[in-house]
Order: C-alpha cells, then sequence, then structure tokens
C-alpha cells in the first residue's frame, strides 16, 4: 500500500511540477501579494506623512493679513498659481464681515480627485478652523466672555497601546493574505491533476491499473497539499523578510514576524493545507474541462473567503475557536494579539480539519468508481 502511494504520489509530482509556468502561477501570489501590501501601506505612510511646505495661491490676501500672517507661522508658502498644490481665496467682503462679527467666506479651490493633496487640504483646513477658533475666543473676551464657557468638556485621550500592539493590528490583517495563499498556491496544481486529467482522459488510464480509488486520491490530495504548503510558508517568510523595509516608525509602530510567530503559523497551516487542497480538488472534480473547473473554483473560493472575513470582522459567534478554517484564524488573530494559544483547540481545530479532509477524500473516491462520472 505505501509502496503504490509513495509510487503514485512521485509521479503525480512530477507530472505537476513539469511545467515551469503551472509553479509560477501557483506562487505568485504567496509572494507577490505581501510584497505589493507593504509597497501599497509604505506608499500610503509616505503620502499621509508628508512634511513637505504646502504651496498655495492666495487671492485677496490683502483683506485678510492676519490670516494671511497665521499660515505663514505654519510652513504654508504663498507662490503664484501655477506653482501653487491648491488655491485659497478670501471673500470681497472679508474685512466689513469680520468687522461686524459676521462669518467670513474663505474658499479653498483644489482638484480633491488627487489622491497626493489629500494630507495637505486636511492640514490647511484644520489651521483654517484654529485660526476661526482663535478669532471666535478673542470676539468673547472683547465682549467679557471668559472662552472656556463654551468648552464645557476638556476632552483628553490617552494612548496606552504600545508600538507593538499597534503593529499587531497589521500583522491581523495579513493573516488573510497567508491563509488565502493556500488556496491560490495549489489552484492551478488541483485543477490539473482533476478536471485537468479527465479532459485529456488521462484518469482513465489511471484507473485501469490494479489501484484503489482512495489511493489515487491520496496521493493527489498529498501531492496538491504540498503545493499548498510551500506557497503559504513562502507567503510567510517573504512577509517576514519584507516588512522590516516599510517605514513603520513613523507611525509609530512596531510590525514584525519573529521566529516563533512563524512555527505557530507553520504548525496551525499543515492541517489547513489538506483541506484547502482537497476543497478545491472536489470542486475541480464537478468539472468536465479546465475551464469550467476554473469557473466553479472562482465561485467556490468565496466561501474560505467569507468564512475568513467572518473572523477578521468579528461577525462570527458562538464556540468558532473549534471549527475548521474559521477557529485557525480565530487563534492566530489571538496570538498576535498577545493571548496565549490554547493547545486543546489547536488539538481540536486540526482534528476536526483532518476528518473533513477525510470526508472529502471519501467523496472524491466514491466519484471514482462511477462509470458515468468518469466516461461522462
Amino acid at each position: 500500500m505505501m509502496t503504490i502511494l509513495r509510487a503514485l504520489f512521485v509521479k503525480e509530482w512530477r507530472q505537476a511540477t513539469r511545467c515551469s509556468r503551472t509553479l509560477l502561477a501557483g506562487l505568485y501570489f504567496a509572494i507577490g501579494a505581501p510584497l505589493l501590501t507593504v509597497l501599497g501601506f509604505s506608499f500610503g505612510m509616505s503620502m499621509i506623512g508628508d512634511n513637505s511646505a504646502t504651496k498655495i495661491h492666495i487671492v485677496g490676501k490683502g483683506m485678510a493679513p492676519d490670516l494671511v500672517a497665521f499660515l505663514n507661522n505654519y510652513q504654508i508658502e504663498h507662490v503664484p498659481e501655477d506653482d501653487a498644490h491648491f488655491t485659497l481665496v478670501i471673500g470681497d467682503r472679508y474685512a466689513e464681515q469680520m468687522h461686524i462679527a459676521e462669518p467670513a467666506t474663505v474658499t479653498i479651490v483644489a482638484d480633491f480627485s488627487d489622491e497626493k493633496l489629500m494630507g495637505k487640504l486636511s492640514r490647511v483646513q484644520a489651521l483654517l478652523q484654529g485660526y476661526s477658533a482663535e478669532v471666535a475666543s478673542l470676539r468673547l473676551l472683547s465682549r467679557g466672555v471668559d472662552p472656556v464657557v463654551i468648552n464645557p468638556l476638556d476632552i483628553q485621550v490617552k494612548d496606552i497601546s504600545s508600538s507593538q500592539d499597534k503593529g499587531a493590528l497589521f500583522v491581523g490583517m495579513i493573516l488573510f493574505l497567508f491563509i488565502y495563499s493556500l488556496f491560490i498556491s495549489c489552484l492551478s496544481m488541483a485543477i490539473d491533476t482533476t478536471a485537468g486529467e479527465r479532459e485529456k482522459e488521462t484518469l482513465v488510464l489511471l484507473l485501469s491499473h490494479p489501484v484503489m480509488p482512495q489511493t489515487i486520491i491520496i496521493a493527489k490530495v498529498l501531492c496538491v497539499s504540498l503545493m499548498s504548503y510551500i506557497g503559504y510558508l513562502l507567503s510567510v517568510l517573504s512577509t517576514k523578510f519584507i516588512l522590516p523595509f516599510a517605514p513603520w516608525d513613523e507611525l509609530g509602530m512596531k510590525v514584525e514576524i519573529g521566529t516563533e510567530m512563524v512555527l505557530v503559523l507553520a504548525v496551525i497551516g499543515l492541517p489547513l493545507a489538506f483541506l484547502c487542497s482537497s476543497f478545491l480538488m472536489l470542486t475541480s472534480f464537478l468539472a468536465k474541462s479546465f475551464k469550467e473547473a476554473q469557473s466553479y473554483v472562482t465561485f467556490a473560493l468565496i466561501v474560505p473567503m467569507l468564512a475568513i472575513s467572518a473572523v477578521m470582522f468579528n461577525v462570527a459567534g458562538g464556540s468558532i475557536e473549534y471549527w475548521p478554517l474559521v477557529g485557525q484564524t480565530y487563534t492566530l488573530l489571538e496570538f498576535v494579539g498577545g493571548q496565549e494559544i490554547s493547545t486543546v483547540a489547536v488539538l481540536v481545530q486540526a482534528g476536526g480539519t483532518l476528518a473533513l479532509t477525510a470526508l472529502l477524500v471519501l467523496a472524491m473516491a466514491k466519484l471514482l468508481r462511477r462509470e458515468a462520472f468518469i466516461f461522462g
């Protein structure tokens, strides 16, 4: 039995890895997704944290010298219109409205679809609101009213989270990529070894040998699971080495994946690799061609995506920590958040995941015993 299983596994692996394009199609997500995520986050931080001077063109600045002087104190440069990031238009009745204590009109003219200007626009708007509050306080003082009376609450916010706690939020987000890489990494191989062989009629040739259908399925599942697990580990390791290159210090965050976390991810992801591969294989077996299987799998991937999202956004309730897939996601989120991992929960998750995998294997073996399925 073991000799036959080993021979089938070697055959399946050689056949699956013969085409380099299939391998790359399975692994591009594992390496590319973390890289693009970190680069995108770094680019977003660079836009938010742009401390360069804001250049504006002021129309009618002679009517508001105090406002212009206020902006000068906060690195707001006044430049010609062609060199400005945007334009600040001071209303024609600004001086008159300020004198009679009416709201004076100040208009910001800018291209709000330009994402690069969002940080600078927010900064200028905040400065204008600050100036407005300062003028309001002076008006109250001139009338013998303490400005404190209009602020009945002194709201203070104290952030007790450490840089590691803030970094854990980002690591929790990329856990979705790790788990999803289990599906994407073996996607092409799962389709090729099921619907692909059925379309090319090589599955009939394989079944003509004196081998039990469940042995064939187990060999295929082991082969596809190995590919899934390799992609998963590549995703984790590539993220570990890419993260230090992002400017996390600018946001006061410490984001890292330590050796302990890598080991936890490796242990928890192993049974998931078997479940993901068998789920994709069963879905692909229901199709008669490679292209048809691609359509089936695309819709089937919605199921794990919803399951993972339910845990990530705290939608699922009950004893989810013991369920296959969602339980592992829940445990990883707890670990990233600094909670201790329950050994019992991990064992129950692994047992339930492998039991569900066994049911999927039996379902596929049952399909191979039906002539209508093989020749249909």
